[in-house]
């Protein structure tokens, strides 16, 4: 079984793969898909090892031997490396349990008909008898890709991996690869825009899109009608999701609070390049606090609080209160039901759950204090950006408390969990979920036009 566990790749710093995962299961022939550009040849290299990931693994059993037909080999025969290696080793081989060893694995891996194979499969692409005696150095790049083609199909590889095989092949030969592959005894994977070798040779699609990978059982026409069916539902939520932004814009005009409330988002481009953070690092807040970089990836708070700053100078606000899908953490420890709240101010804090309590959006008070502060202490500047891997979301809000002014009341919401979800709930349908719009909504309802 081939195993993808969360892979991540990028070629000049745009990434193909992000935390992709499919399993191929042994045996199985698989068309890999996708748009041109999206990294279908680039993947079967991961597999082939001849790239290294940047995160993530490609698994297989320990003994799987890799075949691809890009690789020219100077003669059909010669592919079955093995078969090679064991027929020069009985020339010289003089222990007797040695040379029965080797006769018992030449008669286990079919090695006297191995002639006959290669003809079979020679002649199947479209060399005759006397073509099949010339050296390869005779023929064209194109019959060359057949020899090697021819090479790595003899040579029966566990993963059998075919980039475009029907490119150089007439219908004759692209017909009889069809059948080849469908009675070929191991897995198969297959890049191809040639419609019918995906319909007629795999029982399965790989599709690689939007930098992630589906598995589709069934040919390709299958997988267009899978597809389909996907896009009809994903239209219907979409339509369902406007339907509950309609009802959400109608609540907010329905119930307009007199009350002065500014919203600011943070828009900053976070792509790789000269400038960019590195472990190690130490940069300097607006506030004027330096922070050493120990996570590249907690680049969100480094833009928060900067933002928070900007806010408590700019608008002198009476209280705060900050949104940010900020960490994996609080998925763990609280799932997809609630959002972590994180306080300075009792009053606040509460008269926020309660808001949330009567809307119905789950929300949670987790805990702030010193010792946590304390994992964040540097050597070299004021803070690190990180304070390990326990308590990540504490931290993480402790980091922001460290640029709210002592009389502003703040609440902040990791809401990485609930911010989107994979399946429908009582409150949202799949995808986005705008939660906090109703909690918010209510709390500057309930404190600023209470009878």
């Amino acid at each position: 079984m081939l195993r993808i566990t969360d892979i991540t790749y990028s070629v000049a710093g745009r990434p193909l793969f992000v935390e992709a995962s499919a399993t191929i299961p042994t045996g199985h022939k698989v068309g890999l898909i996708g748009r041109n550009g999206a990294g279908k040849t680039t993947l079967f290299k991961l597999i082939r090892g001849e790239l290294a990931l940047e995160n993530g693994s490609i698994n297989m059993p320990a003994r799987a031997r890799i075949g691809n037909e890009v690789s020219l080999i100077d003669t059909v025969l010669a592919a079955d490396i093995e078969r090679a290696d064991l027929l020069a080793e009985a020339e010289t081989a003089t222990d007797a349990t040695r040379i029965s060893d080797i006769q018992t694995r030449l008669t286990d891996i079919d090695a006297w008909s191995a002639e006959a194979r290669a003809a079979s499969i020679l002649k199947g692409l479209g060399f005759t008898h006397a073509e099949q005696q010339q050296p390869c150095s005779a023929f064209s790049g194109g019959w060359r890709m057949r020899v090697a083609l021819a090479a790595v199909l003899f040579s029966e590889p566990d993963y059998l991996l075919l980039d475009e095989p029907t490119n150089y092949l007439d219908l004759e030969g692209a017909l009889w690869l069809e059948a080849y592959l469908v009675k070929y005894p191991h897995t198969v994977m297959i890049i191809s825009h040639d419609r019918e070798l995906l319909n007629r040779s795999v029982g399965a699609i790989l599709h690689l899109d939007e930098k992630q990978l589906t598995y589709y059982t069934g040919n390709y026409d299958g997988f267009v009608k899978q597809r389909n069916a996907q896009r009809a539902i994903q239209a219907a939520a979409a339509k369902k999701q406007d339907l509950r932004r309609a009802h959400l814009q109608s609540f907010v005009d329905r119930f307009k609070a007199k009350a002065n409330v500014v919203g600011i988002v943070g828009l900053v481009e976070n792509m790789p390049s000269s400038n960019a953070t590195r472990p190690g690092d130490v940069v300097k807040s607006m506030k004027g606090d330096t922070v050493e970089i120990i996570n590249t990836d907690a680049e969100g708070r480094l833009v928060l609080c900067d933002i928070m700053w900007y806010a408590q100078e700019r608008f002198k606000p009476s209280g705060m209160i900050d949104l940010a899908t900020l960490t994996g953490a609080i998925i763990i420890g609280l799932g997809h039901d609630n959002a972590g709240v994180f306080s300075n101010d009792d009053a606040l804090c509460n008269a926020f759950l309660k808001a949330a309590s009567a809307e119905g959006e789950g929300a949670w008070r987790m805990p702030l204090g010193q010792a946590y502060d304390d994992l964040l202490k540097s050597r070299i500047a004021d803070m690190k950006n990180v304070g390990g891997r326990a308590a990540g979301s504490v931290t993480a809000a402790q980091f922001l408390q460290r640029f709210v002014k002592d009389d502003t009341p703040w609440i902040h919401l990791d809401i990485a969990g609930v911010a989107s979800v994979k399946a429908e709930t009582t409150y949202a349908p799949t995808g986005a979920t705008g939660w906090g719009v109703l909690a918010l909504n209510r709390l500057v309802k309930d404190m600023f036009e209470a009878d």
